[in-house]
């Protein structure tokens, strides 16, 4: 991985659960002690339901965790707009550690899913 680590430290810090497979979700308790262990506790997130204005409002990245199994990283959004002006869709600026990426390892423009949990990351 492309990460230094950082998602071996959230996959040490959850729980496993069998749902026809194991699996091991970054949910926000996992990732909070995973990033407290990578940074020798400075860094922690905070679950958010606005994601696009964490990025504005606090200049800082977000945390987006996907079908709670995979990470990626926000760092800026971007907005379509219908004819009369009013926005359309948004979209994340994102880039990946790897696994949606494959070897040019470029950052993307990435749709926002109703799924998806958004973590805004904060230092103490």
């Amino acid at each position: 991985m492309a990460d230094n680590g950082l998602a071996a430290c959230f996959y040490n810090e959850t729980v496993p659960f069998w749902w026809g497979e194991w699996q091991f979700p970054l949910y926000h308790a996992g990732l909070n002690r995973g990033f407290r262990n990578a940074t020798n506790g400075q860094y922690y997130v905070t679950f958010t339901c606005k994601p696009y204005e964490w990025i504005t409002l606090n200049n800082q990245p977000l945390i987006i965790a996907i079908d709670c199994s995979h990470y990626i990283v926000a760092f800026g959004y971007g907005v379509t707009k219908k004819r009369n002006g009013n926005v359309k869709d948004k979209y994340f600026a994102v880039t990946d550690n790897g696994a949606t990426t494959g070897l040019s390892y470029k950052p993307y423009m990435r749709k926002k899913s109703f799924w998806d949990l958004h973590y805004g990351l904060t230092h103490e």
